[in-house]
């Protein structure tokens, strides 16, 4: 038995040959758009902290930044972090349980050289070397080590509100006048 045809001759319970065409056309164009909604928010979301943080460099992370997604917010020279700067250590998406470890100092080609690691035990001040915290013996060393980190702080500071994200920029500010008084 042949199927009833419908108003427009072709089986019943079918779309006319066009509607279907338009159809298609229809879906494929709203994901398209979707997609492009998509990535135009993510830009939005994400622009602030990749503008501030600057082009990718290579780095040594310092010891206990292992299994973190870590970023740099400084200089680049020759492809390497250089300079004063903050390295931000992220636990990955599927530790619930991890924090934020900090680095705030002196990077040389790509290598940590004197700052303060915040973890969220307190503070390690020290000199680096193959990404290993060295702690100083003399105050006077320590209170380099913390201005340095204030100095980052700083930095890190001016990078974000350069770039729009008043809240880093802030947060940064803070944490600068924090890092400068815990030698006082």
């Amino acid at each position: 038995m042949a199927p009833t045809p419908g108003p427009w001759g072709g089986p019943h319970g079918t779309l006319p040959p066009l509607i279907a065409a338009n159809l298609r056309s229809l879906m494929k164009t709203t994901s398209a758009l979707f997609v492009i909604a998509t990535l135009a928010l993510a830009t939005q979301v994400f622009a602030a902290p990749a503008a501030a943080a600057g082009p990718v460099c290579a780095f040594t992370a310092p010891e206990g930044f292992q299994g973190r997604v870590v970023k740099w917010v400084g200089e680049c020279q020759n492809g390497k972090a250089h300079g004063i700067g903050v390295l931000r250590g992220y636990p990955k998406a599927h530790d619930t349980e991890g924090h934020i470890v900090v680095f705030y100092g002196a990077l040389e080609q790509g290598q940590p050289v004197i700052g303060v690691i915040e973890t969220a035990d307190g503070y390690l001040v020290g000199r680096f070397s193959a990404g290993k915290v060295h702690p100083f013996e003399e105050r006077n060393d320590s209170i380099v080590a913390f201005d340095r980190a204030a100095e980052a702080a700083t930095l890190a500071s001016k990078r974000f509100q350069a770039a729009g994200n008043k809240e880093a920029a802030a947060f940064y500010t803070k944490k600068a006048q924090e890092l400068a008084q815990q030698m006082d």
